[in-house]
């Protein structure tokens, strides 16, 4: 004879214990088992619970979602989760749906004229977002290719306005970059000592200021206007022949003859060249070739 507790304070007994033990597994064992029958007929399982409380099973839905329920406290479909999918409508259904929600925004707009700019500013905002997150995949991609280069990140951001939270480097000559813009930008060291070497340039001598200031001149003019006169032509320009009887021939032609046909081939190569940093290095080597002729004969003479 089982031994049971009577409950006159309201405890229920063991037996009663032990047979909701019993059916609360025999639920579950079943709950289990349907479950795997309906994931086998191709029914998806939920990350959702059964609404009714203390039910631990997770509802099952149709591939479609357009059924759920609980195996143990909902009504079990029958078939499959293909079969008991709704019919698709047809075409034609479908265009008319479609004309009848067309139908109903024209109205909407007609009644509510801030709708359609709102729907823009929705749209406009959708594309920015777009963008912005496009600019960022290639900023990250190009912050990765630079930093093999031995580039460093810094913890500033790029003041360009069209640049979106993108981070400046510092590349191999100490300068800050935008790898988007490319824009470069100078920190406020670099600000200050540039600033000193100007003020510095404009407090040296007149002499020195006019001598640096006429290759500049020089420089504008043949890159506004790259035509080359022929190198004896500008030897004379620039520099005053010396008077032959004080200056030796054998002297003068051993060492300014070198200097005449290396000025003669850079110009040569002027006409053809296009880009404006080559053509500035092409006049600096002709500038520095005619000084070098020039203190030639200045020794000479």
């Amino acid at each position: 004879m089982p031994f049971e507790l009577v409950a006159d304070r309201g405890i229920p007994s063991l037996t009663l214990h032990n047979e909701m033990l019993h059916n609360s597994a025999t639920q579950g064992d079943s709950a289990m088992s349907l479950l795997s029958t309906f994931l086998l007929q191709g029914w998806v399982m939920t990350d959702e619970h059964c609404r009714v409380p203390d039910c631990p099973v997770p509802i099952m839905r149709s591939k479609d979602g357009s059924i759920r329920f609980c195996v143990t406290h909902d009504t079990l479909p029958t078939g499959s989760s293909k079969s008991t999918a709704p019919s698709q409508p047809s075409q034609s259904e479908q265009q008319q749906v479609q004309r009848q929600q067309e139908e109903e925004e024209e109205v909407v707009v007609a009644k509510d004229p801030y709708a359609a700019s709102g729907r823009r500013y929705d749209d406009d905002a959708a594309r920015i977002q777009l963008e912005r997150r496009e600019q960022s995949s290639r900023a990250s991609q190009l912050i990765g290719q630079k930093m093999l280069q031995r580039w460093t990140l810094l913890n500033e951001t790029c003041p360009n306005p069209e640049c979106y939270a993108v981070p400046l480097m510092r590349d191999l000559s100490k300068r800050m970059v935008c790898v988007i813009c490319e824009r470069t930008y100078l920190t406020e060291e670099q600000a200050a000592q540039a600033g000193a070497n100007i003020k510095q340039r404009e407090q040296s001598t007149p002499a020195v200021a006019k001598e640096k200031q006429e290759p500049k001149q020089q420089l504008e003019h043949h890159v506004s206007k790259p035509v080359v006169e022929d190198h004896s032509t500008l030897c004379e320009q620039e520099h005053p022949a010396v008077p032959s009887s004080t200056l030796p021939e054998t002297a003068s032609s051993v060492v300014t003859e070198p200097l005449v046909q290396k000025i003669h081939e850079l110009s040569q190569r002027v006409p053809s060249t296009k880009d404006a940093k080559e053509l500035k290095h092409l006049f600096e080597a002709i500038e520095a070739g005619a000084n070098a002729v020039r203190a030639c004969r200045l020794v000479n003479m």
